[in-house]
């Protein structure tokens, strides 16, 4: 009980002692009487109180299977067994020889099961196997139990009685490979029992094997040094994962900060949303698109810097970024209506996004409308009124962009907004020189100047409209109350 109770709570897997138990009873045990069925018994004490704690910590933060963890969730009752027991085989031959690993299977990795040679095979072996272990009570009871046992201890994980969070992890086949292992000796030993002389081929075979799978151990484990080694070696075992694809280029992102291998992070994007043109629902993953997006847009930019001759090039680049950053937020819309919707921070940075590439094309119309749209859907987004406001200067609005900016500040209280139209009416924008004057710590807006307080009156119009609009009716009135006494704004 003791024993059940450390397993449970130290790996979910330790819950399948309750049927490990009596197989091992059954086949193994002297006579099944009372007081063994009793000690069956024992472990559902600490199961039942394993699962209400579990009910407990996680009940209200379980989340539906994403597809593209598990395709399977999508898949009819027939296809997803069958796929299933399509993935067993692949399981078996890790652990038969485990030299090509992966961290990830997502789709679409492994394909639903449709009855092509390959998987007609798989089935072929898993019903091998099934048949083997039935075989076995008759030869060797004990090897008969570690292989069933395998089996119980993968069911739970294994996509054939429930949907689980993925369609293949090696890390699920951990415990059940050491039951396939224990057959494998056992079935070793027996021979050499039985015909003494392959004691010795077999003992130095052992002795190969191991010394093998130690220096594999070792050469794997310099994989998993950083990201790069780690998702460039995941893209060679499961080069049909569009997260490898896309995790490898992330890893090569964050690797280098003078972003010259942009290039190769594109041409892997490029793939994992390659990969992603077959999803049944564009929704079921979103930042894959915005990261694109973002790629492009600074492979643009670094032309810009380094190659500024190319602007047919340049041109190409900001094109592809505006492309998927359209694609992102009309992913985004869609997702609106799904089980999970896009938060707010994702809604405002698909139109930051539209409008920082807008921008690029020089197309100040359709910047200043998705940095609109960006700033409505978050309003208290700092960066929201520094998009706008870029776009509006871009635009030559620049009188709008002051407003932009000191609304932005009233709002959020970020001082980065009112530092930029510090400087925006040191630009020229205050042809009477009268808008800035020295403060204690600094430079500050003197709203005795006619065009701040004229820009800071608009201010304080779209802050009690943005606030009007949040339900927050304290902070718009002390607005109209602030607008009035202390700028001596008409009209509130």
């Amino acid at each position: 009980m003791a024993g059940a109770t450390i397993a449970m709570f130290s790996k979910e897997t330790g819950i399948v002692v309750l049927a490990v138990l009596p197989l091992y009873d059954l086949l193994l045990g002297p006579r099944i009487d009372q007081r063994v069925m009793a000690g069956w018994m024992l472990p559902v004490v600490p199961a039942l109180l394993f699962l209400a704690s579990r009910h407990a910590a996680i009940a209200s933060t379980v989340v539906p299977i994403p597809f593209v963890d598990n395709p399977i969730v999508r898949a009819g009752f027939w296809a997803a067994r069958l796929t299933s027991l399509a993935v067993v085989t692949r399981y078996l031959k890790l652990v038969v020889w485990p030299a090509m690993l992966s961290p990830d299977y997502s789709f679409p990795q492994i394909p639903i099961a449709t009855g092509t040679a390959s998987e007609w095979t798989a089935w072929a072996v898993v019903a091998g196997a099934a048949v083997l272990t039935v075989a076995t009570l008759r030869i060797n009871r004990a090897l008969a139990f570690v292989l069933a046992a395998a089996f119980l201890v993968f069911l739970p994980a294994s996509n054939l009685l429930f949907t689980a969070g993925t369609i293949m992890a090696e890390r699920l086949v951990y415990l059940p490979s050491v039951g396939v292992i224990a057959a494998a000796a056992a079935g070793a030993s027996m021979l050499t029992s039985r015909v003494r002389q392959l004691t010795v081929p077999v003992a130095a075979a052992s002795v190969i094997l191991l010394g093998t799978l130690t220096w594999l151990t070792i050469e794997r484990n310099q994989i998993w040094h950083d990201e790069v080694s780690l998702w460039t070696d995941a893209v060679a075992a499961s080069p049909r994962s569009f997260k490898t694809h896309g995790a490898l280029a992330e890893a090569l992102y964050q690797s280098d900060p003078s972003r010259v291998n942009l290039p190769t992070v594109i041409a892997h994007k490029e793939r994992s949303l390659e990969l992603l043109a077959g999803l049944p629902d564009p929704s079921l993953v979103l930042e894959p698109y915005r990261e694109a997006a973002t790629y492009y847009l600074e492979r643009g930019d670094w032309l810009e810097q380094h190659d500024s001759a190319d602007q047919a090039g340049r041109r190409a680049v900001y094109e592809a970024a505006a492309r998927w950053a359209r694609v992102y937020s009309e992913v985004l819309d869609t997702a609106r209506s799904s089980a999970s919707p896009p938060n707010v921070k994702q809604l405002t940075e698909a139109q930051l996004l539209l409008s920082t590439t807008a921008l690029r094309l020089s197309d100040t119309a359709s910047a200043v409308a998705a940095a609109r749209r960006g700033r409505l859907a978050n309003p208290f987004a700092a960066a929201a009124y520094q998009a706008e406001a870029a776009a509006m200067l871009d635009a030559r609005r620049t009188d709008e962009g002051a407003v932009t900016l000191l609304a932005g500040f009233m709002v959020t209280g970020d001082v980065s907004l009112r530092a930029r139209a510090i400087d925006l009416y040191r630009s020229g924008l205050d042809q009477g020189g009268c808008a800035i004057r020295n403060g204690p710590t600094g430079p500050v807006l003197d709203q005795d100047c006619d065009i701040v307080r004229r820009h800071i009156c608009a201010a304080s119009t779209e802050a009690i409209a943005i606030y009007d609009a949040a339900g927050r009716a304290e902070l718009a009135q002390r607005t109209r109350q602030s607008a009035r006494q202390e700028f001596h704004c008409t009209g509130f």
